[in-house]
């Protein structure tokens, strides 16, 4: 079974030093461009309910900080 359109699409722009989604040129993730990798994982706190890490609390701090977003009062 060959490999789809898309797949090869993919492989040959990951193998040029750019994102496999949009094309744009990537920094230091393996697949991904900066903007894509942070709508993912804005997209999966949301998706997991989890909160953005904050200074002081328990974790490390992300290599890359997220946009930050007001949340309304609960």
């Amino acid at each position: 079974m060959k490999p789809s359109r898309q797949y090869r699409w993919q492989l040959k722009q990951i193998a040029r030093g750019h994102c496999a989604r949009c094309g744009a040129k990537r920094t230091h993730y393996s697949v991904l461009c900066d903007s894509c990798h942070i709508g993912d994982r804005i997209r999966q706190q949301e998706r997991t309910g989890s909160r953005p890490w904050r200074k002081g609390r328990r974790g490390r701090p992300p290599l890359v900080a997220l946009p930050l977003k007001r949340r309304p009062n609960r």
